[in-house]
């Protein structure tokens, strides 16, 4: 399955807030935490936590998250 970045978060909360929205909606996606983030402790560190979703599928997520 071909995943894309999506959106990109300064929390680990944000980021499954949004993950939740898009799996409620049936949208396959993972996220990811930043090596960096991930040893310093998950604080707002360089590029923070990833949000991707399936290629075929990011124009629904668009949609179901909206500018959140």
């Amino acid at each position: 399955m071909d995943t894309v970045l999506f959106r990109q978060y300064s929390s680990m909360a944000d980021a499954c807030i949004a993950q939740g929205r898009l799996r409620a909606a049936g949208i396959h996606c993972r996220i990811q935490q930043s090596a960096m983030n991930s040893l310093l402790g998950g604080g707002m560190v360089d590029g923070g936590v990833q949000l991707f979703v399936k290629a075929d599928q990011l124009e629904e997520a668009s949609r179901v998250l909206g500018n959140q």
